[in-house]
Order: C-alpha cells, then sequence, then structure tokens
C-alpha cells in the first residue's frame, strides 16, 4: 500500500527518477500513472515475493504530490495482459476510485522551504498551504454546485455559461466529494493532529497515515479524523530511527494501534525497503505481539480494504479476483517463499524453483510472553532452560545435546554446560543462578557490528547528532563515540554484542 516501484527505478539514475514533481510544493494535478516503467525490473521483483497489488505513489517531498494508482503486478502477453503498457496494469481500470499522495513534516520543508522567498519554512507554514489549496478545492465545488443548482431551475440549454471546470484543482475537488481516497505520508503527532483537524475543517476521509511512527501514541487523535471510519496506520516493523520524526517509534506500535481498535498496514516504501519482503514486516509485527490474524490481514485484507477493494482482492474465495499465492511454509515464518503466484488467473512464473524445507505450524506466541527488558542487567550464574534448537559452533558438554529441551549453564561469563547438564545444574542452583524458562529457546552466536556508525551519531540524517570524526584532521573513531543512543540501546536489546 506504499510503493514507488515504476516511477522511482532502480539502480537509480537522472534518468529512470519520476518519483516527485519539483516544480512546487502543491502539485494535486500530476499523475503516477504518467511515469510508471513497465520495464522496470523491481516490480518483477516484487512479484517473487508474493506480492500482487501495488498502490505507486508519488513521493513526499510535496505537501501534496499528486494522484497515484494501483496496479497488479502482471505485465506483457506473458503475464495474462494484452500488452505492455501501464493502463494494462492497472488493478481499477473503470477508476472506480482514485487516490492521492499528501505530506507532512520535515520533507517539504527541506525541499520548498526558502527564507524571504518561499515556503514552507515550518509546519505552520505547511499547514497553510494545505488550507489554501483545499480553499481552492472548495470554491471550485461550490461555483459547480452553483451552476449545476441553476441549471436544474432553468434548464440547461438556457444556462449563458459552461460548467465551471480548473484542471489544477479538480483532484482535490473530486476529494471534497469523496471520490479520493486520501493517503498522507505524517510521522509525529503535530503533523496528525493538524492533518486530522485539516480534514474536519474541510470534511474529507483520510485512509491511512503512512511512515505513521507516532500514531500508537495517540489513537485518540485518528479517532477524532473526519468521516466514518478513522484512519489506517502504515508502518514499517522496525525500520525507525533514520530521522527525527522517526526517532520515536515502537516495534509494538501495530499491537498496540490493534488493542486501541485501529488497522495497522505493514508496507516497504519500495525501494526504501524492497517490497519483495513486505510480508517479513507482517511477520516481525506478530513476533512484536500483533495476534496472527491481524498480522496477516495487514498486507492482505487490511490494504485492499483501504484501498476500496475489500469485494475484490485481499482474500480467497467465490467472486474474487484469482490473485493466489502457494507458500512453501507458513507466510509468516522467517525465509517462507512463494512456490506460484497467479494473477487474475495466470501464473506469473514458468519452472519455478522450490527449496526443501521443514513443514511445520507456526509458533503461537504466548499472551503472557514477557518482552525484552529496556535495561540491561548482571547476573554472574544463569540457568536456560527449555532450549529447542542450539546453532553454538562449540560442542556441548554434555552427551545428550542433540535432544530437545536443553539446557544452558552460564557461571562468571562463561557458557559452562549446554545439554542435560544434571550435574552442572545441581550446582548452579545451589549457588543461587537466576533462571530463564524457555518455550522453543532457541541459542545462537551473538551478533557482530561491521562498519557500523552505531556509537557515533544518534540519528543519520541530523548532522548535530553526528560525534565521528573531523574532515579536517585525522582522528580515531573511539574518540566519538556516544555511549547512550538509542541505536546502541536496540543492538544490544537485539543481540549485537560487539
Amino acid at each position: 500500500m506504499h510503493s514507488h516501484s515504476g516511477v522511482n527505478g532502480l539502480p537509480g539514475l537522472v534518468g529512470n527518477d519520476d518519483t516527485n514533481e519539483a516544480s512546487a510544493d502543491i502539485t494535486p494535478f500530476v499523475r503516477s500513472i504518467d511515469g510508471i516503467d513497465p520495464n522496470d525490473h523491481q516490480l518483477e521483483v516484487i512479484k517473487s515475493g508474493g506480492v500482487t497489488t501495488s498502490l505507486v505513489l508519488p513521493g513526499s517531498a510535496n505537501n501534496i504530490g499528486g494522484e497515484a494508482f494501483v496496479i497488479k503486478h502482471a505485465i506483457g502477453r506473458p503475464d495474462g495482459r494484452n500488452e505492455t503498457s501501464a493502463a494494462d496494469m492497472l488493478a481499477d481500470p473503470d477508476r472506480n476510485w482514485r487516490y492521492i499522495k499528501m505530506a507532512c513534516g520535515e520533507n517539504p520543508k527541506r525541499v520548498y522551504g526558502k527564507s524571504g522567498e518561499h515556503g514552507p519554512t515550518s509546519r505552520l507554514g505547511e499547514s497553510w498551504e494545505f488550507r489554501h489549496a483545499f480553499e481552492q478545492a472548495a470554491n471550485l465545488v461550490r461555483a459547480q454546485d452553483d451552476w449545476c443548482a441553476a441549471a436544474d431551475a432553468v434548464g440547461v440549454e438556457n444556462m449563458e455559461n459552461y460548467l465551471p471546470q480548473d484542471l489544477r484543482w479538480e483532484t482535490l475537488g473530486a476529494v471534497l466529494r469523496g471520490q479520493v481516497h486520501v493517503n498522507t505520508h505524517c510521522y509525529t503527532i503535530p503533523d496528525l493532529e493538524a492533518f486530522v483537524n485539516h480534514s474536519n475543517e474541510f470534511k474529507f476521509a483520510v485512509r491511512a497515515f503512512h511512515h505513521a511512527h507516532q500514531t500508537f501514541l495517540v489513537p485518540e487523535i485518528l479517532k477524532r479524523a473526519w468521516g466514518d471510519s478513522p484512519p489506517a496506520s502504515a508502518l514499517f516493523a522496525d525500520n525507525m530511527w533514520y530521522k527525527h520524526e522517526a526517532y520515536i517509534g515502537s516495534e509494538y506500535a501495530g499491537k498496540i494501534l490493534y488493542e486501541n481498535g485501529l488497522t495497522p498496514i505493514y508496507v516497504s516504501d519500495n525501494p526504501v525497503l524492497n517490497a519483495q519482503h513486505v510480508v517479513f514486516e507482517a511477520a516481525k509485527a506478530y513476533d512484536y505481539g500483533l495476534p496472527y490474524h491481524a498480522a496477516l490481514a495487514s498486507v492482505t485484507t487490511a490494504p485492499a480494504e483501504r484501498l476500496g477493494f475489500e469485494k475484490r482482492l485481499g482474500k480467497v474465495k467465490p467472486g474474487f479476483d484469482a490473485d493466489i499465492v502457494v507458500w512453501d511454509s507458513d507466510p509468516l515464518s522467517v525465509g517462507a517463499t512463494p512456490v506460484q503466484v497467479w494473477i487474475d488467473g495466470t501464473a506469473q512464473f514458468q519452472n519455478p524453483i522450490e527449496l526443501p524445507k521443514p513443514l511445520e505450524a507456526h509458533f503461537e506466541i504466548p499472551k503472557d510472553i514477557q518482552v525484552t527488558k529496556e535495561d540491561p542487567i548482571s547476573i554472574s550464574n544463569l540457568i536456560i532452560t527449555g532450549v529447542s534448537r542450539n546453532f553454538l559452533t562449540q560442542k556441548s558438554t554434555s552427551s545428550n545435546s542433540e535432544q530437545q529441551n536443553l539446557t544452558a549453564v552460564i557461571s562468571n561469563g562463561k557458557v559452562t554446560c549446554l545439554g542435560a547438564c544434571v550435574g552442572e545444574l545441581r550446582t548452579a542452583q545451589k549457588d543461587g543462578a537466576h533462571t530463564v524458562d524457555l518455550v522453543n529457546g532457541y541459542i545462537t552466536k551473538p551478533f557482530t557490528a561491521f562498519g557500523s556508525l552505531i556509537g557515533l551519531n544518534a540519528i543519520d540524517t541530523e548532522t548535530a547528532t553526528d560525534n565521528g570524526g573531523s574532515p579536517d584532521v585525522f582522528s580515531r573513531g573511539v574518540d566519538g563515540l556516544a555511549l547512550d543512543t538509542k541505536k546502541l540501546h536496540y543492538a544490544l536489546k537485539y543481540g549485537a554484542r560487539a
């Protein structure tokens, strides 16, 4: 539900980037379909990951970036289409619905703000840009309604002028008439609250907030948006902390939103993340506590519903489009791979390769799962039970190391036993060792980051948070280490030890 495939090609070349129309901040009149390249190889790569349908959006440089289009990843005659064209890829060729991309926050300020010449240079200015644009659209809608009322009264043949038209504001006028689904890039609480206010002032619904990292903090603000249904949140599972707007985020956002009656949807922002693996975002959300059915819905039925295709896409049932993916294992398991993809009943791959994999049911996360502690704790002696798989290279000190439910005993920073460990377990218990009881636990080697800036900056795009070397004199990375950043804490939390 958030892709730039076809308009933002890879590799990124001057000649194939049609993501943003940079001539002005407010460009509701441009359309992504006019730049979608069916030859963009990403379209086929993404499909190989089981993605049959994508909403191709203009970029987020503009406060109002233009119309978006939903495509199916079926290209040309081999894929069941008449010709190789963007028109033949449209998921909704009858144009039952239209879509528009808008954006709040840092991007438009950075791209267009030039103090003393033009704006916006602040979120204050952005709100003015939105309100001024919607005012023009509202004026056009009123003029058209007045003309139609007069034509009803005296007859169209007696009207002295034509129906008022203005191509510049036609799309926004259709937004106010409820004919266009609004998708808006808004990370932060002030962006979200301001845009919700705009929706109520001009009476238009928001289908989804994208890059919506902070929506989990303010579910009630989303519920104040105009319309019958609050906006969904189109998110990444854990792609965050890369800019100030994303620095306040949580891997548990999907779970929190779901528990507050809101809809999480997981996206790629391709090519930011490779949309071939978008189902892995849903898998991670499930691992972070989003119920299995909601995690699977976050890349199937939920985006289909928000696109207006809830009666055609997102389900396998009679009467729906024959868009079907057969997987070699549970789609929310690590390494799950499509065996074949059908779009409108046509198989998309000839002679696909299937690798042998163990056939196991997905692991249900217990409701009382304990979230990893934010702060590390220091323990000298530790017993870990319930280990089902051992990925350490060192051999176990017990002959029972291949059995299920292994036990690990750690004493003074060293693994002293991994296996049945009967004697070591008895000794450790006498010494008052702390016990961690796992269910289907795995033990791996610790992760090591190589060539990373972790510890040298807090936020990648904010130079003020850099603590690295000077470009003018020789310096050492160790002299610039910042030892209390989010990225360091999360690296530790998820297993990086060096």
